[in-house]
């Protein structure tokens, strides 16, 4: 004899807001209560229907992520800044958009918090555990009066069923799964839920900075959650030539550094011309402090070096300022006509800058459009050249491109600090720029031994090869392949540190006081003599060589940890 469960009839085609009645899922045979998010919904439509593009659906949305599962594919979007009063309203217009492009059989779908505060947003699928193998049969009888189906099953979880509403189910997951369970027939039934399971920082906003981690493109991203397991740019300072920062900002006063400095009065501390700094230095280095978004460097010191940018004899005193004062690290996202008194000052950073390793200089390409890069970023090989993205791993259309391109970052739609502990959205290589500089910012605290030139090939060699352009390798590229628009390809932070720490060699230094020194390979010391009353301490996972020249004094004291 068949059970019966009730259901709803058929809705028919078109495009479905299924609101459920109930706010709770069972868990461990408890009622577990959900609350709406207001500012979020999910869109779900058919996987074959793939070519959707939710901006053009909700253009101001500024948050998107991808649920993939093998029926509908869909994004959890931000309603906040759709110019509606109301999420019924939000609801309403996305109804019409979606049905005036064309998009039949979508479903809107709520977007919950959990009790202990995580977003989860409600999918077309749900999961049932049968009490035994027998009761197989059970879960078919309900599946057709539910007008289910089995999505997935495991040999390794046998008893486990994973299903999922259809176009004839006339309810959402979460009230089938409660269904099924209380009819007492399965051991458990329960909706899955889309969620962000990465416990990588715990800033709120860092669910909408794709540039670092990007849900909806995977890859598309620097891979800063993986590279921060090795570096967070601790003991590196960064210098955003520019208007100034905000040196008070709630997201970023725990990482300025002692010296600012403001070129046309000649005086310390720093100025504010503009937003513009301040945005640059949260997206190299703002601090993950629970509070709003994190840079890629959260560990990371920046030095504000401030001016109006209407000099190009102000840009040479700024960047010379910048590295004899100890800048490890230039972020320039500026242009200037050609000048002899810029290109001297980048020349000696590069030579002198961090005591003879040369510091790196990290230039945005410019917003030309398709046009060519922009002074210093052509200046020479050295000068680290960034070109723009979009979330999608396209070119951004306001991205300049050529043979001075060295890699890309993400420059579209970033999100970053303000002044007055603000936060908003930004674009342009301007953008793209602190993004690699907050990379080098983590090679150099996994291997702070490094020349500038060989964190610029690092970088260089370890870009991801994104997008459909050919990547060609001509005699002039020693790093690897290369095109005009992408450079050697989208920085990759994790490899780029992986391959960082993985040799790290400390040669010709005397050290005289306590030091520690890290590797996440081989360590290897040359002629470096511990000095009386110093201790060094290594970490390293790898092989420790000590090679010709090392001398452990008298009452120096080394550990190994």
């Amino acid at each position: 004899m068949k059970s019966h469960i009730a259901i709803g009839i058929f809705l028919g085609l078109g495009v479905h807001c299924l609101c459920p009645a109930q706010d709770y899922y069972y868990y461990n045979g408890q009622k577990i209560p959900l609350e709406i998010n207001k500012k979020k919904i999910g869109v779900f439509f058919p996987a074959e229907n793939n070519t959707i593009d939710f901006h053009s659906i909700a253009p101001a949305s500024t948050e998107e992520r991808s649920v993939k599962n093998p029926l509908y594919h869909g994004a959890v979007l931000d309603l906040e800044n759709m110019d509606v009063e109301s999420r019924e309203e939000a609801r309403e217009l996305l109804i019409n958009r979606l049905t005036n492009a064309g998009k039949s059989e979508c479903l809107i779908l709520p977007v919950y918090t959990t009790t202990q505060g995580q977003e989860v947003a409600l999918t077309n699928l749900l999961k049932v555990r049968l009490r035994k193998s027998e009761d197989k049969v059970l879960l078919e009888e309900a599946m057709e009066e539910f007008r289910l189906t089995i999505v997935d099953s495991s040999e390794w979880m046998p008893l486990w069923y994973v299903l999922s509403v259809t176009r004839n189910t006339n309810m959402t997951s979460l009230e089938a799964a409660n269904k099924l369970y209380e009819s007492g027939l399965f051991k458990s039934a329960s909706p899955e839920f889309s969620f962000d399971a990465l416990e990588c920082v715990p800033d709120p906003e860092f669910g909408r900075q794709w540039g670092l981690d990007n849900a909806s493109y995977p890859g598309i991203d620097i891979s800063a959650c993986q590279a921060w397991s090795l570096a967070k740019g601790d003991g590196i300072v960064i210098a955003i030539v520019d208007y100034g920062i905000d040196l008070t900002h709630q997201d970023l006063k725990a990482n300025i550094a002692p010296f600012s400095y403001d070129v046309p009065s000649e005086s310390s501390p720093s100025k504010l011309y503009g937003d513009h700094g301040t945005h640059c230095a949260g997206i190299a280095g703002a601090v993950s402090n629970n509070i709003q978004v994190v840079g890629v460097a959260p560990d990371a010191q920046l030095m504000s070096i401030s001016l109006p940018m209407q000099s190009a004899m102000d840009f040479a005193k700024g960047i010379s300022v910048a590295w004899q004062n100890g800048a490890d690290i230039l972020s320039c996202s500026w242009r200037s006509p050609e000048d002899d008194a810029i290109k001297d000052a980048i020349d000696q950073a590069l030579l002198n800058g961090r005591e003879g390793k040369g510091c790196v200089f990290v230039k945005s390409a410019g917003n030309q459009g398709g046009g060519a890069v922009t002074f210093p970023g052509n200046y020479r090989e050295e000068v680290l050249t960034v070109s723009s993205i979009a979330k999608n791993g396209s070119i951004s259309s306001f991205s300049s491109i050529g043979s001075a391109v060295d890699v890309c970052a993400p420059g579209s739609a970033i999100l970053s600090t303000l002044p007055g502990n603000q936060i908003g959205e930004m674009q342009g290589t301007s953008m793209a720029c602190p993004h690699v500089a907050g990379v080098a910012a983590l090679i150099l605290s996994a291997n702070p031994y490094l020349t500038g030139q060989e964190v610029r090939d690092i970088i260089e060699r370890t870009a991801k090869k994104i997008g459909t352009l050919q990547y060609n390798q001509t005699a002039s590229r020693p790093n690897g392949t290369w095109n005009s628009s992408y450079g050697y390809g989208l920085v990759n932070a994790y490899e780029a540190v992986q391959t960082a720490c993985a040799n790290v060699k400390v040669q010709n230094e005397v050290i005289s006081e306590d030091r520690t020194v890290k590797s996440c390979g081989d360590l290897l010391f040359e002629n470096v003599t511990i000095k009386k009353g110093a201790k060094l301490t290594i970490e390293a996972t790898g092989n420790v060589t000590f090679g010709n020249g090392f001398l452990l004094e008298e009452g120096a004291e080394l550990q190994m940890d």
